[in-house]
């Protein structure tokens, strides 16, 4: 695997709810990565397609391939830069998976399933019941049992000679996990070989040439001698781990008297050994998941890592019986933890789908912490994890992702090109010459004759055609006819008609004596409220629209402020709620 610059495309087909669908997007390395997509765009179908890579082949369940073909062959492509802006593409289908050559994936989605039982009841007849369950989250696939080196300070002094006394007692060190579980690393291939076994005892031959206390000895002992220790591998990287480990050594000798003994213990009994350091790497790891864990308080169920069936798993009760947030949130931190051990390689792709959108604000912010903190991990160890959160929330709109610097593509982009006349005027409308008069006759219902800014218009560069209060009305207009045609249209055209319109009725819905008092009112929240208090009964959704007419003053800095724009307005039942204010005008 190498590192990568950034994923740039996606193709997929045959997967769910896609046929062959290609995204142009721009996914990064160690940065939170949005995917956002309305509802029933075919996000889990992307999820999906992730899913079904296997180390040989992309195996889709039945129930996940594409229903419309007949004999589906699914396929994904994924196409990225690497660090010197060359194009590289891993594909994997029904017989080849060349992306597990750049990429290690995992994915992350709800694991509420609803679990149906039966129970007998009177006259031989059984009765069924269901419920929502949350499957139980392997966070170690296999518990190892707790294993002990035979190992005795004075057995280990008698061996070594009469001098053995150097020996440092080594009996916490070989009971620390931590310092076991990085015996794996050591190469103890050539612990045998001539020249190394020479080395070993030349060294023990001189030390029991010395005289003294162990102190004396230890301080004499030439540094020529230590250096022929060091060039044994074994020996020297046992000595590197000691010197890391939390133990402290009155001087370099005294280390590797402790190594020596390590190595002795291994040669004596390779498979204990062996055993002692998988115990040890299942321990810390077990150790990290009760720690990452405890941060995420558990209700009075206890919910925690237990050992059941040879497995460390996170076993929760019926849905019903706790919290959603508490489920939700452990539910998530309990897969990034199982994800993480999973990717063990330079370069890997975690697919989140849709898990965030449905947790509450505290609790979402918890686990963008230790997402956060996750790729932090990645970052120090010099490798890349691409996070990538499939989400239906914009968080242009829903201040749900906080994440520092995360990077949002959207996937329903729109293949519209809309009229920029009225998005240049929102964009300038702040500009001393126009801003009053603007937000009054145009952006606002106002029931003067007009408005004429032809002058100001032109000297700002905007477009002439709208540059009074009725020819923007009369295009605004025109948009929205359009836009409930099932035209093209331009987006933004259509938000200012929807104010345009609910200020409009909410203006006449009201005697003579309190107009003047709406006309007064700033803000389309605001002139409803008065119309309110003063006896009006407007319709829901004068205020359910709210979120649509508002893009008509807000339009977002960001390039890709159209697609959501598209997107809500796309929406079946806002479409239907416009309509049906403006079919009542």
């Amino acid at each position: 695997m190498s590192k990568i610059r950034l994923i740039n495309e996606l193709t997929i087909q045959h997967v769910r709810g896609i046929s062959s669908k290609t995204f142009q997007l721009q996914i990064f390395p160690n940065k939170p990565n949005l995917l956002v997509a309305p509802n029933g765009f075919g996000k889990s179908s992307i999820a999906a397609a992730f899913s079904a890579l296997k180390p040989s082949k992309m195996d889709v369940p039945e129930n996940n391939s594409h229903g419309l073909v007949s004999a589906p062959s699914p396929r994904l492509s994924i196409r990225y830069l690497d660090p010197t802006g060359s194009t590289g593409s891993v594909t994997a289908d029904q017989t080849s998976n060349g992306i597990k050559d750049q990429f290690d994936v995992a994915v992350i989605n709800s694991r509420l399933t609803p679990k149906s039982r039966t129970f007998p009841v009177g006259g031989g007849k059984t009765a069924s019941a269901s419920s929502i369950e949350v499957d139980d989250i392997v966070l170690i696939d296999k518990v190892l049992p707790k294993e002990r080196l035979a190992y005795s300070c004075l057995a280990a002094r008698k061996a070594f000679g009469n001098n053995g006394k150097v020996l440092p007692n080594i009996g916490q060190h070989v009971e620390d996990m931590q310092l076991m579980a990085r015996m794996p690393s050591v190469d103890f291939s050539k612990e045998n070989g001539v020249t190394h076994t020479l080395k070993i005892s030349g060294f023990k031959y001189y030390v029991n040439s010395l005289a003294g206390t162990s102190e004396d000895i230890l301080d004499a002992i030439d540094p020529a001698e230590l250096a022929k220790l060091a060039s044994v591998p074994h020996i020297e990287n046992l000595k590197t781990l000691l010197n890391e480990s939390r133990f402290e050594f009155t001087c370099e000798a005294q280390v590797y008297c402790a190594a020596l003994q390590l190595a002795d213990l291994h040669k004596a009994d390779k498979e204990t050994f062996k055993k002692v350091s998988k115990h040890a790497v299942y321990a810390v790891e077990k150790d990290t998941c009760v720690s990452a864990l405890k941060p995420f308080k558990s209700t009075w169920k206890g919910i925690a890592p237990q050992e059941s069936k040879g497995r460390l798993v996170l076993k929760f009760p019926s849905a019903n019986q706790i919290s959603n947030g508490e489920r939700d949130t452990l539910c998530l931190v309990g897969a990034l933890i199982t994800a993480e051990r999973k990717l063990k390689g330079e370069c890997a792709i975690l697919i989140i789908d849709e898990v965030f959108d449905y947790l509450d604000d505290a609790n979402l912010i918890a686990c963008q912490y230790y997402l956060t903190q996750m790729i932090e991990r990645w970052k120090r160890q010099g490798r890349q994890l691409i996070p990538v959160i499939l989400t239906h929330l914009d968080p242009s709109y829903f201040r749900n992702f906080t994440f520092k610097d995360q990077k949002v593509s959207y996937l329903a982009r729109t293949s519209q090109t809309p009229s920029d006349k009225v998005h240049n005027l929102i964009k300038k409308r702040s500009s001393t010459a126009i801003d009053e008069d603007v937000s009054r006759y145009f952006l606002h219902f106002h029931p003067a004759n007009d408005c004429d800014l032809t002058v100001q218009f032109a000297a700002l560069g905007l477009s002439e055609e709208i540059a009074t209060a009725t020819s923007f009305r009369e295009f605004v207009d025109a948009q929205l006819l359009r836009y409930l045609a099932d035209k093209s249209y331009d987006p933004v055209s259509v938000c200012c008609a929807v104010r345009n319109l609910v200020e409009k009725k909410a203006f006449e819905s009201l005697s003579e004596a309190d107009r003047d008092g709406f006309l007064a009112v700033h803000k389309t929240a605001a002139k409803l409220d008065y119309a309110s208090s003063k006896g009006s009964d407007l319709p829901h959704e004068f205020y359910l629209l709210s979120i649509i007419y508002n893009e008509a003053a807000h339009i977002k800095a960001h390039s890709e402020f159209l697609t959501p724009l598209f997107s809500k307005l796309d929406n079946l039942t806002i479409k239907h709620m416009i309509r049906e204010i403006a079919n009542a005008a």
